[in-house]
């Protein structure tokens, strides 16, 4: 959520998303990604689920639409699915008949093999009567059990009173980018009261904390129920946010005692609090003690109420990063990272829930990723606490897998176009820096909170801020990269490692994100090696955040000679896949074999590098 310094607590972001012209810039972007998940006659394609379990069918769903001919077109779809490359056996085929200007959804049922934790691309063909290939289009499927091995995490921030079909619509546009997870953002009723009611009879509506009497905000618990319902629906978790120290002026009337609290000076008189503006329900946050026993009681409670009224499946748990010297109500010092991991262990014990603990600029970090409780590692990146480029970005996630021994997935929160955002509202975001930020994050293994209801992103830590928007062709090739992080996700996320085999190009490269060169760095597991290369060539920065939504797209390479040290093992085929092409399919590689005094090594060609290319070695011994 926040950090101290932070004025975005001090402002309410509540912009409409206005439309506007598409920018000379975007326009370059697009065709140098080809954001098209369809082409010719298949416009969408869409999977029912954003995650499966194994043994459950899939749905997929198909419209075809003839409005650009003025002729009617007959001929067969046929779809087929694969691994990595490797083909799934996968029989769909049917005719269609479409007349000038006609549209039609088709729909099949798919059983993928009965593997858990496995992630597919599907791809479709449309063919005329005449053999002629006249559209495509494609999805990917995750088969996984559990959410919290490869996370998708989005995000809700609006519950006011909306019809079904609203939360119904709302929930099916995460789901195309596959979001498998979604943090319910200020939904609750008071921070150390989120139950508005009672268990036994929970009200139906009451005011949002940024609500005020110019501006009313209702939150509906129709409305939470409804998302949540659809949530679930969709293979989606829901996960009730909360902070774990938090209370609104006034908090003694729901029986919180002022001695739990942290203090910022020995002698009980000033208590650590946030502020915020004075026209919200409450101007002021204080901040309690989670090493208080009483305290914890008291707020793990207050959450069992939320649990048994709301059927959330999971507590999202925010702090707001360091806060200097910190005191108990007796003078005690306060060490407070140290206080997490306790509190967190004592909430999973009793809640029986997935807990997701926010390590604000790594602020905990160390002893919560290795903690049981906590169900995946999240960090909320700030350039303040060191994670300022892309490769900062790495080890954030190198170091969230090392503490946690390599048995959790990281999910980072890091908001695009600061300043830009607070300069310029109602603008759009700069896709050129999206893409890069996200080419980072899920090349080196983690996943990206980003996207949100009424295809909101974030621009701020203040999740309801939808101060930049973005366009529909925008939104086309960001769920390009998610079909891609879903398709691959065996390769990019789970039990992998990184390596030290030396990845050589013909152009300007780098191990540390410089900019004007081409990011390189390998990963292997037990059955491939993976290089995975960024493009940064054209870029006069390596910072991720793109502050002030500026950057150009990367310069466009070709035919890139690459020499690499593969170590032991024997190489039975290369793949090239990436985002920035059709649809993301594998592509194979010619390549060949040598060996000198430093080893043995491949030499392959790239055809080509947009933004982000991943090549895959699979290996024998």
């Amino acid at each position: 959520m926040k950090n101290t310094h932070r004025a975005a607590l001090k402002i309410v972001f509540h912009y409409i998303l206005t439309t506007v012209q598409i920018t000379l810039l975007s326009l370059l972007v697009l065709t140098y990604c080809n954001p098209a998940r369809a082409t010719g006659i298949i416009k969408t394609v869409a999977t029912d689920r954003a995650e499966y379990s194994p043994a459950e069918h899939v749905v997929i769903t198909v419209q075809l639409d003839n409005s650009d001919n003025n002729s009617t077109v007959t001929g067969v779809l046929t779809g087929h699915a694969s691994y990595l490359g490797n083909p799934i056996q996968f029989d769909f085929r049917q005719r269609f008949l479409l007349k000038p200007g006609a549209s039609a959804i088709q729909t099949f049922e798919w059983l993928p093999p009965q593997h858990n934790f496995r992630g597919y691309g599907v791809y479709l063909t449309a063919k005329n009567s005449e053999g002629a290939t006249i559209g495509s289009g494609s999805t990917a499927v995750d088969v996984s059990s559990t959410w919290l091995k490869f996370p998708r995490y989005g995000y809700l921030t609006d519950f006011s009173p909306e019809s079904k079909n609203a939360s119904s619509l709302i929930i099916s546009d995460l789901n195309r980018f596959h979001i498998n997870s979604l943090q319910f953002y200020d939904w609750q009723f008071k921070h150390q009261n989120p139950l508005a009611g009672s268990v036994q009879h929970p009200a139906s509506e009451w005011p949002n904390l940024a609500s005020t009497a110019s501006h009313p905000i209702i939150n509906s618990r129709q409305t939470i129920l409804n998302l949540i319902y659809q949530a679930h629906k969709h293979g989606m978790a829901a996960m009730n946010y909360n902070l774990l120290y938090g209370a609104w002026k006034g908090y003694e009337d729901d029986g919180v005692s002022k001695v739990w609290g942290l203090f910022k000076k020995t002698d009980f008189t000033i208590q650590d609090s946030l502020q915020l503006p004075s026209s919200w329900q409450t101007d002021t946050i204080y901040l309690f003690n989670p090493a208080n026993s009483a305290w914890d009681n008291y707020l793990i409670g207050q959450e069992q109420r939320v649990f048994e009224a709301y059927p959330f499946d999971g507590w999202h748990v925010d702090q707001v990063g360091k806060r200097g010297a910190e005191y108990t109500s007796d003078g005690q010092n306060v060490n407070l990272k140290n206080t997490f991991a306790p509190f967190l262990d004592a909430a999973s014990s009793r809640l029986k829930k997935t807990i997701v603990f926010n390590n604000v600029g790594g602020y905990g970090l160390a002893s919560c990723a290795s903690s049981s409780s906590e169900g995946a590692v999240y960090v909320e990146c700030w350039e303040g606490n060191g994670q300022k480029t892309y490769a900062d970005l790495k080890e954030v996630v190198d170091e969230a897998e090392l503490r946690s021994h390599n048995s959790k997935a990281v999910i980072l929160a890091a908001y695009m176009d600061y300043n830009y955002a607070k300069q310029h509202p109602s603008q759009h975001f700069c896709l050129p820096g999206l893409l890069l930020t996200d080419a980072a994050i899920f090349a080196c293994g983690g996943s990206h909170i980003e996207l949100g209801n009424s295809d909101s992103m974030l621009c701020s830590e203040y999740f309801p801020n939808h101060s930049l928007s973005l366009t529909s062709q925008e939104l086309s090739t960001i769920s390009r990269y998610y079909d891609f992080l879903v398709a691959y996700e065996n390769l990019l996320r789970g039990d992998l490692r990184n390596s030290a085999n030396v990845i050589q190009l013909k152009i300007p490269q780098s191990d540390d994100a410089s900019p004007e060169t081409v990011w390189t760095f390998a990963k292997t597991d037990k059955n491939y090696q993976m290089l995975n290369l960024i493009n940064l060539v054209g870029e006069k920065s390596n910072e991720w955040r793109d502050t002030d939504a500026d950057y150009p797209m990367p310069t466009f390479q070709q035919n890139i000679a690459v020499k690499y040290y593969y170590g032991s093992g024997i190489i039975k085929s290369i793949y090239v896949a990436s985002p920035d092409t059709p649809e993301g399919r594998p592509h194979p590689l010619q390549y060949r074999c040598e060996s000198d005094r430093k080893g043995k090594y491949v030499l392959f060609t790239l055809p080509t590098l947009s933004v982000w290319d991943m090549v895959y070695l699979k290996m024998s011994k």
